[in-house]
């Protein structure tokens, strides 16, 4: 098991499998995140996980998760139209004692693959950080529990 440190203030525990990906892996990733982040994997499980952080300023003074969440389901329905973009709804978690506010939802890209993703929005004072995770739809209920017991894991340093 791994441990991995995002933005220098989220520790996360990786269960044996994983590994954080190198800069060229993460720009064979189509992600609609802009800003720093962190992507590890499970080729074996196939899960792709991601974790992505920006300050969000005075933005974060007005704008909740749940708004922020709101929005990135509209971005990303619209960026994955063409991909059978299916909402599965929304929900809200806990990540390191944190409330997240996000949603689930199911695609299929040019390979074939039905597969299902998950964004979760936190903020965090002044930065908003992003979770995600792709699993094959096939295997969602093994993969999220996976998934589930990295979110479990997190401590706030």
């Amino acid at each position: 098991m791994d441990n991995i440190l995002i933005n220098g203030k989220l520790q996360m525990s990786l269960p044996d499998g994983f590994h954080v990906m190198d800069e060229d892996e993460k720009s064979g990733l189509r992600v609609l995140m802009s800003g720093p982040f962190i992507a590890f994997t499970d080729p074996q499980r196939h899960i792709i996980a991601t974790v992505g952080w920006k300050n969000a300023g005075i933005a974060s003074l007005i704008l909740r998760a749940s708004d922020i969440a709101s929005g990135s389901e509209k971005q990303i329905a619209k960026g994955m139209q063409k991909y059978a973009y299916v909402s599965e709804g929304f929900s809200e978690r806990n990540v390191g004692g944190t409330g997240a506010s996000g949603f689930g939802y199911r695609y299929t890209p040019d390979e074939g693959i039905g597969m299902y993703g998950e964004t979760h929005v936190l903020k965090k004072g002044t930065t908003v950080y992003f979770f995600n995770v792709y699993v094959r739809d096939e295997l969602r209920d093994q993969s999220i529990r996976v998934w589930n017991d990295i979110l479990g894991s997190a401590v706030w340093k």
